[in-house]
């Protein structure tokens, strides 16, 4: 089986990524990456050329997951024909394979405070380290009230 994976937006051809073709129950029949046919064999007048060509074993149907770390993971269900144009096929060729980015979100900083109060049943616990001014308070103690019941 035989194609290419190109960006979905540039169409310009992808060369990091994994294939795994599996059968339609996820039993794994064989993987593969893109090969840069042009660095493999030393062409340098700017040709592009990537494509993947990875051995299925059988006519039939299977799955394509192809996974990429700047693009999002694709699920391809694909059927190799037992004949094509009568014949057995000894290659298939896939029609290019688009993919998306992934859109990965920046930096993110997490603040966290102290609980000021919590209530314990009758209870309320006042933690009473505090920020005063550009220190913290020193004594850092625990202060409990208690509400009695009067009946």
């Amino acid at each position: 089986m035989a194609g290419k994976l190109v960006d979905a937006i540039t169409n310009e051809p992808i060369e990091d990524a994994n294939l795994t073709f599996m059968r339609t129950d996820s039993l794994v029949v064989s993987q593969g990456r893109p090969i840069d046919w042009c660095k493999k064999y030393g062409i340098t007048d700017g040709t592009v050329l990537i494509t993947y060509n990875i051995p299925v074993p059988n006519t039939g149907k299977y799955i394509i997951h192809i996974t990429s770390p700047k693009y999002e993971d694709e699920y391809i269900d694909i059927e190799i024909p037992d004949k094509l144009h009568g014949k057995r096929p000894e290659s298939f060729d896939v029609a290019d394979i688009r993919m998306n980015k992934v859109h990965l979100l920046g930096e993110a900083v997490v603040h966290a405070s102290k609980v000021m109060m919590v209530n314990k049943g009758d209870t309320i616990v006042y933690n009473v380290c505090f920020s005063i001014g550009r220190g913290i308070y020193a004594g850092c103690a625990h202060c409990q009230v208690t509400r009695s019941a009067t009946h």
